[in-house]
């Protein structure tokens, strides 16, 4: 008799090895074969280099400088509040006006700069940059994922040979 741990806990499982035990076939309901074959199928395969391609008809009917007046347009009310605000702050802490002008100014340079970046991003080139990002990430994750099957599988093969040949190491 062979006694082996357990992996599941920590009782010992009594093993008895006789030599007429042969393999018990049992036959599978339909549903259990329906299920089986449903989870042995290959997965489908999901193509996502046509959402790559460029898009007809996304074209840019403005130029930079009609882009430009129009991030200054909607950057006034905001501006004006920065100023209130500056004004308000140097008024309740009794600081000088010359901290009025470099609290409203970094206020306005960090707005401007955070609303043309979102106009950058949003634009038919800021989408095509994102594009071109998303499928070089995507074509990373295929390699990665290809090259850990390719060494998977030459695990396997690795430990097929070396118990064919009575070396098990594992």
């Amino acid at each position: 008799m062979e006694t082996k741990p357990n992996r599941y806990n920590t009782k010992q499982n009594m093993v008895t090895l006789t030599p007429e035990a042969a393999p018990v076939v049992r036959k599978m309901s339909p549903e259990e074969s329906r299920i089986i074959e449903h989870y042995a199928a290959p997965a489908p395969t999901i193509m996502v280099e046509q959402a790559f391609a460029a898009q007809e008809g996304a074209d840019e009917r403005t130029s930079g400088k009609d882009r430009s007046v129009a991030l200054v347009i909607r950057l006034l009310p905001i501006t004006a509040i920065w100023l209130v605000l500056s004004i308000g702050i140097v008024w309740k802490f009794n600081l000088q006006n010359n901290d009025a002008v470099l609290i409203f100014a970094a206020l306005t340079a960090l707005t401007f700069y955070s609303m043309d970046k979102n106009e950058r991003y949003d634009s038919k080139h800021g989408v095509e940059h994102h594009k071109i990002d998303s499928a070089v990430y995507l074509t990373e994750r295929k390699l990665e994922h290809d090259q850990e099957l390719k060494r998977m599988a030459l695990q396997a093969t690795l430990k097929q040979l070396e118990v064919r040949n009575g070396n098990e190491k594992y």
